[in-house]
């Protein structure tokens, strides 16, 4: 996946749409994933594997083991219109849960470190008006 140019592996974003849930939430499926973003990121296959199957699913992928890697990674990799999608599907009722979650946490972190002014303004409010910011602390 990393070798290979981009056009070569819109294959297997192509395949992963049929299971994509499943590949996620898998130990070694999440990092081929990962790497899928990182080096293939603006093939049409894989910005349609980000914005139809993560980006719906993003805040139960955030709180999973292996599955919040990917969140991160799109967050980190993705086009800033992704970013920004997936900063909407995550700023939700249960984003300050997020803080509290052992996975969702480093999720949390790469919204701070990766979206625009406008999301990172809108992750701060949500923390400050639903959380009890001593449990977060």
């Amino acid at each position: 996946v990393e070798v290979l140019p981009a056009e070569r592996v819109a294959f297997i974003a192509e395949e992963l749409n049929s299971f994509a849930s499943a590949a996620f939430r898998h130990q070694y499926g999440c990092r081929i994933v990962c790497r899928l973003i990182e080096h293939a990121g603006a093939i049409p296959a894989m910005m349609r594997l980000v914005e139809a199957e993560i980006a719906p699913r993003a805040s139960d992928l955030s709180r999973h083991e292996f599955a919040h890697f990917v969140v991160a990674c799109a967050l980190e990799h993705g086009s800033p219109g992704q970013r920004g999608l997936l900063a909407r599907a995550l700023l939700d009722e249960r984003f300050t849960s997020l803080a509290q979650s052992r996975h969702g946490s480093f999720v949390l972190e790469a919204v701070f470190a990766n979206c625009g002014p406008e999301d990172r303004r809108e992750a701060v409010g949500l923390l400050r008006s639903g959380a009890d910011l001593v449990h977060l602390a």
